[in-house]
């Protein structure tokens, strides 16, 4: 496994809303669903934040991506610890990879073949991102 090219960086603030928090309304006497406002909210700044770091052109073939979202404590002994509460890892990995598909890291997320993911604790909120092109 050989690494071809790599993007490494951070996006500061708190995620705790996750793509999974849709709302329903009827219309026509069918449910309609809807991108809650605060999930809007968090695309947008995550697109935003994503997009100065994109690639000039997307990774072409497979992806290894790392991910750890880290959560503010003010409690010494748990810095570096696994957050094991909500939001889930796997809501918080879907919003994301559609952002850095959207952006332009990568033409669809199904080239992620490696991923990597954690939550944990930490002095400031924010998520560390890791995007590397690989040749097996």
């Amino acid at each position: 496994l050989r690494g071809l090219r790599m993007i490494t960086f951070e996006i500061p603030g708190k995620f705790n809303t996750t793509a999974q928090q849709k709302g329903v309304t009827v219309r026509y006497g069918k449910p309609v669903f809807y991108e809650k406002p605060e999930v809007k909210a968090l695309r947008h700044k995550l697109y935003y934040s994503c997009k100065p770091h994109r690639p000039s052109q997307p990774f072409q073939g497979a992806v290894r991506l790392r991910v750890t979202f880290y959560y503010q404590t003010k409690n010494k002994r748990q810095i570096g610890q696994f957050k094991t509460t909500r939001p889930d890892l796997d809501n918080l990995n879907k919003l994301l990879w559609d952002v850095l598909t959207d952006t332009g890291f990568f033409k669809d997320d199904s080239q992620i073949c490696i991923f990597e993911a954690r939550k944990g604790y930490s002095t400031e909120d924010k998520i560390k991102i890791e995007i590397e092109e690989i040749e097996c």
